[in-house]
């Protein structure tokens, strides 16, 4: 089995985070930040750039790391492990789309996100994502396959 390597990449502006609200699978109905699957030896940094201006039409000029995220879900057909590189920007230039093929994009409070139906693991790493203050991270969640947590580890890096 080998992981699928992705990025999510956390837009802040005045205590508000962008994001988008899945129109398809993965994640289909949830809200996630933008990001996606990096290419074939494509760089982490890269990748979220890349990501961040196709899904948005942003480009961040100051992308900073916040985390390696391990997932590892025991569904039906297998294991599906999935490794994040996400990153957090302040800054960008370029003109927001609402829409994009993967889903509606929206503005909301940090404070409001923990309510809005999140994947799982996003749920539980969101809020140490977001903090700018807190140091990068790494962590790793197993779930089963009703997608209930089997274990999690956080690490300050």
């Amino acid at each position: 089995m080998q992981p699928r390597l992705g990025t999510l990449i956390y837009c802040l502006r005045d205590r508000q985070v962008l994001l988008m609200h899945r129109a398809k699978e993965p994640n289909l109905g949830l809200w996630v930040p933008p990001g996606g699957k990096l290419e074939p030896g494509e760089d982490p940094r890269a990748g979220a750039l890349r990501e961040l201006r196709e899904e948005t039409g942003l480009a961040a000029h100051d992308l900073r790391f916040r985390a390696v995220v391990t997932i590892v879900e025991h569904v039906p057909h297998g294991p599906d492990w999935w490794v994040l590189f996400l990153y957090a920007a302040t800054q960008w230039a370029g003109t927001l789309r609402e829409e994009s093929p993967e889903g509606r994009l929206a503005w909301w409070p940090v404070r409001e996100v923990p309510r809005l139906a999140l994947p799982p693991a996003d749920a539980r790493f969101f809020a140490r994502a977001v903090d700018l203050d807190a140091p990068p991270f790494h962590a790793r969640y197993e779930f089963d396959a009703a997608f209930r947590l089997r274990s999690a580890e956080v690490h300050a890096v």
